[in-house]
């Protein structure tokens, strides 16, 4: 009858080999899983910095364009300005031809 009960000391060495498989087992997918969540994490955050970037030169492209067609702007109202300072009929009470030619550019 007494060898129909195992020996304790194999029910001891099989649980805990049990544990321990259990145990490498639950280690390395942990940090498996944390590797790959970390790469994932890191290309995501990679992917967003690029995107950011090429946001950023393209509003810093659109901002030197309004910047040139400003300039232009003020260039163009500073030439009709010093056309009109400079006009012969600007004292008359009525408007001359060039007057209203340089009014109509505006």
């Amino acid at each position: 009858m007494l060898s129909l009960i195992p020996r304790p000391y194999l029910i001891l060495a099989v649980a805990a080999l049990c544990i321990a498989t259990a145990g490498i087992s639950f280690y390395r997918g942990y940090h498996t899983g944390a590797t790959l969540t970390e790469a994932r994490h890191a290309a995501e955050v990679q992917a967003a910095q690029e995107a950011t970037m090429k946001a950023a030169e393209a509003a810093s492209r659109a901002e030197s364009e309004r910047l040139a067609a400003q300039a232009e702007a003020d260039k163009l109202a500073q030439e009709l300005e010093d056309a009109a300072r400079t006009d012969p009929m600007a004292g008359r009470p009525a408007l001359g031809v060039d007057s209203v030619r340089r009014l109509s550019k505006r």
